[in-house]
């Protein structure tokens, strides 16, 4: 997707060295927990599908699928990203990137959610943007705080 209509970028700096951080947000099991998913399945390689469900505040389950597009260790990964719940056509090109920039001993992370087709209500961006943000925040306590996020 070269130049997508809408996007929710969101940006943190960890703890921790770019290549734990790339491990961190490709180990199925680590992303798992700092996603608070349910199941999560994954063929991490280029062209490999990944699952994840997730419940909702409400409890109905919601499954996310894609593709990974991109892996390039310690510095960016980018797949594909859809609601499986979501009306066919309301998003399109919808993708998911990481981006990683060594800081010293930190990382500096850029997520960026990006789609043509619908853009959010104000609302529901918020509310993407506050989901994505709390995602992150496990993130950051599962590479700086290892065992926390153990059930």
């Amino acid at each position: 997707m070269s130049s997508p209509a809408y996007n929710v970028t969101i940006t943190r700096v960890i703890n921790c060295t770019a290549n734990e951080l790339y491990d961190a947000c490709t180990d199925p099991t680590i992303v798992q927990r700092w996603l608070g998913a349910t199941s999560l399945e994954a063929d991490v390689r280029v062209k490999g599908a990944y699952r994840v469900e997730v419940e909702e505040t409400d409890g109905k389950l919601r499954t996310f699928a894609g593709q990974y597009k991109v892996l390039a260790v310690g510095h960016r990964i980018v797949q594909t990203f859809a609601d499986t719940a979501a009306p066919v056509g309301l998003f399109s090109d919808e993708e998911l990137e990481i981006q990683l920039a060594p800081q010293g001993s930190l990382t500096k992370l850029t997520l960026i959610h990006s789609w043509n087709g619908a853009d959010l209500p104000p609302t529901e961006r918020k509310a993407r943007e506050a989901r994505w943000s709390a995602s992150l925040e496990r993130l950051s306590l599962a590479v700086e705080l290892p065992g926390t996020l153990d059930s």
